[in-house]
């Protein structure tokens, strides 16, 4: 008996791209992979800072980076706690894009044969065909019971052909879903119409996901996820491009990191935070806004200060730590970088987190 030999991936055929997006002029590097088993897979470099300390710029590297991988390797990927992210959200995307893009730009995964232990083989070309020709009629299932959440009584089963065969008219169901349910002035009563922050779930594990994460320290990240033999083929895909695109992209010598800004709308002459603040928190509120569109496809730039102020008035704390100073330039414009400087970011760099924390905190003592 012949057996056949594994498919196995090209982790290491990486192509590096400059592509534009709305948030200045200058482009951005991209990452992907030539092997059409990792299509899906992408890392956009945003940020990539080393602060102004010591004469030559001899301090800590910060990072910011847009990754995309399967939704279901997200766990292992929060489990690094010296990463500062946001995340797409299943609860604030819409319906009609999540299964949009589960039918246009699946996951599927990089199967294996299971044997003992946490790794396995990869499958020969013949039985990847096999599994992902599996894999997608799930899809389609996943798909058609979102549809069913939704529309329920108006579901045209008595036209269905098989298991998940209704999926392919997604786009047809979810009109008339928006068009006589959702949006409609007197919903028709045989829907059932649930909450995206339900039926999204369902798709989750047929997904691709997108995270901005900004980081001094990879090295962890690296060690243990790049190794074949030990780490999930999915999270060392995303890890060699993560690696490749640290290794090739420049950083700038700077005390300011400030992700998705034009260093061209930056003030010249600052002497105080009060005169970034508001650049500042724009970077910020273009960081929280992947929750809802993928920010490495944004054809326009929407963020605004005002919706910056109102996510910290609110305690959403999390887009604000990818803002940061160098200790040496939070010192020269009036700030108390020993104060300040205790974040995963180590003690190079200060975040935009801790400032506004603080002047939360001196407003209220002196209230």
């Amino acid at each position: 008996m012949v057996i056949a030999s594994p498919l196995i991936p090209d982790f290491d055929d990486i192509l590096v791209q400059e592509v534009q997006l709305p948030y200045r002029q200058s482009p951005y590097l991209r990452f992907t992979y030539h092997d059409p088993m990792l299509e899906g897979f992408e890392a956009t470099v945003v940020e990539d800072t080393i602060a102004n300390i010591g004469q030559k710029g001899e301090g800590q590297r910060v990072f910011t980076i847009i990754v995309r991988f399967p939704r279901p390797i997200l766990p292992e990927v929060n489990t690094h706690r010296t990463f500062s992210r946001n995340s797409a959200s299943s609860r604030a995307r819409s319906v009609k894009t999540t299964i949009g893009d589960v039918m246009q730009r699946p996951h599927i995964p990089l199967f294996t044969r299971n044997q003992k232990g946490m790794s396995g083989v990869f499958l020969s070309a013949e039985e990847r065909k096999r599994a992902v020709e599996k894999w997608l009629v799930w899809r389609d299932v996943c798909v058609e019971q979102v549809l069913d959440f939704l529309l329920d009584g108006m579901m045209p089963w008595e036209e269905s052909t098989g298991l998940g065969s209704l999926a392919s008219r997604y786009s047809e169901l979810l009109d008339l879903y928006y068009e006589e349910v959702y949006n409609a002035k007197n919903p028709n009563p045989l829907a059932l119409s649930i909450h995206k922050q339900d039926v999204n779930r369902i798709l989750e594990p047929v997904m691709m996901h997108e995270v901005i994460i900004t980081a001094t320290y990879w090295e962890n990240f690296l060690k243990l996820r790049t190794d074949l033999n030990t780490a999930q083929p999915a999270i060392v895909a995303l890890a060699k491009l993560v690696e490749k695109a640290l290794n090739v992209s420049v950083p700038r010598v700077s005390w300011l990191h400030l992700p998705f800004i034009d260093y061209n709308a930056v003030p010249t002459n600052v002497s105080c935070f009060a005169d970034l603040r508001n650049v500042a928190m724009l970077s910020a509120t273009e960081s929280a806004q992947i929750s809802y569109n993928d920010k490495s496809r944004a054809s326009k730039s929407t963020a605004t200060i005002r919706l910056g102020e109102r996510l910290f008035d609110n305690k959403h704390f999390s887009p604000f730590e990818h803002v940061a100073f160098s200790v040496t330039g939070a010192n020269d414009i009036g700030l108390n970088a020993k104060e300040l400087a205790h974040s995963n970011f180590g003690p190079d760099w200060v975040q935009l987190r801790h400032i506004l924390e603080q002047e939360t905190r001196q407003i209220e003592n002196s209230a």
